[in-house]
C-alpha cells in the first residue's frame, strides 16, 4: 500500500509540474507566440502569425505553419476556445480553422492558404458571408 501511494503521488506530483512548466512556457513567451504539447509529450512553441492552418484529427489537432507541422493531443473546440482571442483565426469547417492573414484565395467551396486547399462548409459560409466568385488577395 506505501508504494501505491508513492507512485500515486509521484504521477499526481508530475502532472502538477507539467502544468506548472506549461503555465510558465506561456507567461514567460510573447503574446503571439504559443505553447502546445504535442503527441510525444514534448511541448511546442509555434508562432501564431506562422499558422496557416490547423486540421483536426480525431482528439488530435494538426498544426500547420510556414515551416513545421505538428500534432497536438487536445480536441478542435478546445482549440477553437484557445484561438478566440485571435480576431485572424476562424473556423471554416468542421476539421479546420485558418489563419486568414494567409489566405491567397476564397470562393464559396474553398480557401486556398499556399497550395492548401481547405473546404468551407454550407453552414458556415452563411457564417462568413463569402463571395459567390472566386477572389483571388495579392
Amino acid at each position: 500500500i506505501y508504494i501505491f501511494f508513492k507512485i500515486r503521488v509521484f504521477t499526481y506530483n508530475s502532472d502538477v509540474v507539467d502544468e506548472l512548466r506549461t503555465s510558465l512556457i506561456r507567461k514567460i513567451s510573447r503574446d503571439k507566440k504559443k505553447v502546445f504539447k504535442d503527441r510525444a509529450g514534448n511541448y511546442v512553441n509555434f508562432n501564431m502569425n506562422d499558422l496557416l492552418f490547423i486540421k483536426a484529427a480525431e482528439n488530435y489537432v494538426e498544426l500547420n505553419s510556414v515551416q513545421k507541422k505538428k500534432m497536438v493531443g487536445v480536441t478542435m473546440k478546445s482549440m477553437e476556445t484557445q484561438l478566440a482571442r485571435y480576431s485572424n483565426f476562424i473556423r471554416v469547417h468542421h476539421s479546420y480553422i485558418v489563419n486568414m492573414n494567409h489566405v491567397r484565395e476564397f470562393s464559396l467551396n474553398h480557401i486556398l492558404i499556399n497550395d492548401h486547399s481547405i473546404p468551407v462548409s454550407r453552414r458556415r459560409r452563411n457564417m462568413l458571408n463569402l463571395p459567390q466568385k472566386k477572389i483571388t488577395i495579392n
